[in-house]
């Protein structure tokens, strides 16, 4: 009897857990980051940032220089595929080294 109620506590204490990181997405968008080759510089990152702002399915973007990694948050129920995510950093002179959906289990390399 000892060992279920252990493992029913193991079990309550991470199914909250699991249900927060599910209902933090949905609330406040997908979060994808993009592993780019090519920025060195704070204009760099600037002119990342100013791209991702304009497309409507974009919460918030952020540009660490230092581990060369664009994070994006997507809307509520938005989406902005990867081949659009590639299109944007290539066309401002990067590389897409790979793309990381939520996890990193969920990811695309280039």
């Amino acid at each position: 009897m000892k060992y279920v109620n252990v493992i029913l506590l193991i079990v309550s204490v991470s199914l909250p857990n699991v249900w927060s990181n599910s209902v933090e997405t949905s609330k406040y968008g997908e979060i994808i980051t993009a592993h780019v080759k090519g920025m060195v510089c704070d204009f760099c990152a600037r002119g990342l940032e100013k791209v991702f702002k304009s497309e409507k399915a974009v919460s918030k973007i952020s540009v660490n220089l230092d581990d060369s990694v664009v994070s994006i948050r997507m809307k509520p129920d938005k989406n902005l595929p990867d081949k659009r995510i590639k299109e944007l950093i290539l066309k401002n002179g990067y590389s897409v080294e790979k793309i990381t959906r939520g996890d990193a289990k969920s990811e695309t390399k280039t």
